[in-house]
């Protein structure tokens, strides 16, 4: 069984057609049918072989896109809680930045076939088709950004420097180990 996690506006329609497409196991399906994991949920880790793909977008371009920032700390906390399940798993998993999807996706889809040893004549059709999986996918559930590499800093520019400043120190501060592990690519100097 694959889990797809994922705080919302972070790709995580496009990583579950990544899922679909290469690794041939049951995708999770939460109780109201959806295929996202939600936060709350129990996850079903009783699962023999759950393997987990967990995408992380930059912490200001997803919660500025999805929630108002006016509760900063609680957006960052439900943010962090989703890595903090992530992190406390020992079940076969994959971390996808949102990013390196966006600007070299061949290359991230590659390193996910090289986590699950999924076949390489299947990354390469896959990765040779990548364009047009992207379209179905912008067509399911259409974005601001579109998929756009240039556009992967957009949703933060609401927020002035002083702000994204804040936002980085509350996690470096909050979530030590989780910010060092995988957010400092996030910071701002």
């Amino acid at each position: 069984m694959i889990i797809v996690m994922s705080y919302p506006r972070s790709a995580s329609l496009w990583s579950l057609v990544i899922a679909r497409n290469l690794i041939d196991e049951e995708i999770y399906k939460s109780h109201d049918g959806n295929v996202y994991f939600k936060l709350g949920e129990d996850i079903p880790f009783d699962a023999q072989h759950t393997k987990i793909i967990m995408t992380v977008r930059n912490y200001k371009e997803c919660i500025v896109r999805h929630e108002t920032h006016e509760q900063w700390e609680t957006s960052l906390d439900h943010y962090m809680s989703l890595i903090q399940i992530y992190e406390n798993n020992n079940r076969t998993k994959h971390i996808i930045f949102y990013e390196d999807l966006m600007i070299r996706p061949a290359q991230t889809i590659q390193n996910l076939g090289i986590s699950y040893s999924i076949d390489q004549k299947l990354i390469d059709k896959f990765c040779q088709n990548i364009e047009s999986h992207k379209k179905v996918t912008l067509a399911a559930k259409p974005s601001i950004t579109a998929g756009d590499p240039t556009k992967v800093n957009f949703h933060s520019k609401q927020l002035t420097m002083e702000q994204r400043k804040l936002w980085d120190s509350y996690l470096r501060t909050e979530y030590k180990k989780l910010y060092a592990k995988y957010l400092t690519r996030y910071e701002e100097i």
